[in-house]
């Protein structure tokens, strides 16, 4: 498998380069997305907008539906003031190009699927998804990176976890999760598994089980933040001493996300796959002397990103123009609760 490496925008030649520029135009631009859409009507943020913006909006033969494309793509009609033309063209000259993952040979990938059986039936269609996708990946990493250890972080059930250590990926996998709760059903299923992959249906399908598959897979609970973010580090080390590992974490939800990133940046772990999630959980302020989840990094010092931000940062722009109707029922409910106000 081929590496997949972070292509820059245009004009860019290094990380800090770029940081810089992003810092620079989010200061220009911060009392955009710290509007709540709502307080956008009823506390008088249109009146902030630059007057021929206004203008442009709420001319006759605006369409709404434009909207949808415009924070999709970028296209914005030509009668659109230059003003906004540039705004729209350095939000998105900024964004990083998404190439997808490496191509799977394809026989593997089938097998992959036909395998999954055996994990995914408890699982929701989303969740099914984003483990098979997930998992594939990680191994891929994995094989990339040599790594012969995976620590998952924030496992919860587990269910990325054992796809990782029982199917043919192999991968010895830690899963760490802060609730007892959640280790202890994760055990549940874990046995649950074990006993369906040592069954007929397995053998038949060619499946074959062996007492050192079970040992692939340990859980523990341990509570990471970003003040203790350095004990993952401890407990690879201590689950395979001499390894390379890595980290993984779907739907790491806020602070948790960046105590990972943390963690692999101060730790020898070798890479990390990560899926954040509610990225306004992330903590901008703290008590004295402690770490906050935004920013972590030292470019981007003095940059404060606020809850409204941090929600807007959660929507994929890209399903409101897959969902047109969807998107424009969710304008107008919006609408509806101004008024309410």
């Amino acid at each position: 498998m081929a590496a997949v490496e972070i292509q820059l925008p245009e004009g860019f030649a290094t990380v800090a380069e770029y940081a810089a520029e992003i810092k620079h135009v989010y200061k220009q631009y911060a009392h955009l997305p710290n509007m709540h859409i709502v307080d956008f009507f009823v506390t008088g943020f249109w009146q902030t907008l630059p007057r021929e913006w206004q203008e442009y909006f709420e001319a006759s033969n605006f369409e709404l539906s434009s909207l949808l494309s415009l924070a999709s793509t970028g296209q914005l009609d030509q009668r659109a003031p230059e003003s906004l033309h540039s705004y729209v063209r350095a939000m998105f000259h900024l964004r990083l190009n998404y190439h997808g993952s490496p191509p799977t040979d394809q026989i593997e990938k089938e097998n992959h699927q036909q395998e999954l059986w055996y994990f995914l039936d408890s699982m929701s269609p989303k969740k099914k998804i984003e483990v098979a996708e997930l998992s594939q990946l990680v191994a891929n990493v994995a094989s990339e990176s040599k790594c012969s250890l995976v620590v998952d972080v924030g496992a919860g059930q587990g269910y990325l976890s054992r796809v990782l250590a029982y199917s043919s990926t192999g991968l010895p996998v830690l899963a760490v999760d802060s609730s007892p709760k959640q280790q202890r059903g994760a055990e549940s299923m874990q046995r649950r598994t074990i006993k369906r992959l040592q069954g007929p249906r397995a053998a038949a399908n060619g499946f074959k089980w062996d007492s050192e598959r079970a040992a692939r897979l340990e859980h523990t609970v341990m509570h990471v933040s970003l003040d203790n973010a350095s004990q993952l580090a401890e407990a690879a080390h201590a689950t395979a001493p001499d390894a390379r590992w890595m980290m993984c974490g779907l739907h790491a939800c806020g602070d948790l996300s960046s105590a990972v990133l943390k963690a692999f940046a101060e730790s020898d772990a070798t890479a990390v796959v990560l899926v954040p999630c509610c990225y306004n959980h992330i903590s901008e302020t703290s008590q004295e002397g402690s770490v906050v989840g935004f920013p972590l990094s030292l470019g981007m010092h003095g940059t404060w990103l606020g809850q409204n931000a941090l929600k807007t940062a959660c929507q994929a722009t890209s399903r409101w123009d897959a969902s047109p109707e969807a998107t424009l029922a969710a304008f107008r409910r919006n609408y509806f609760r101004s008024l309410l106000h």
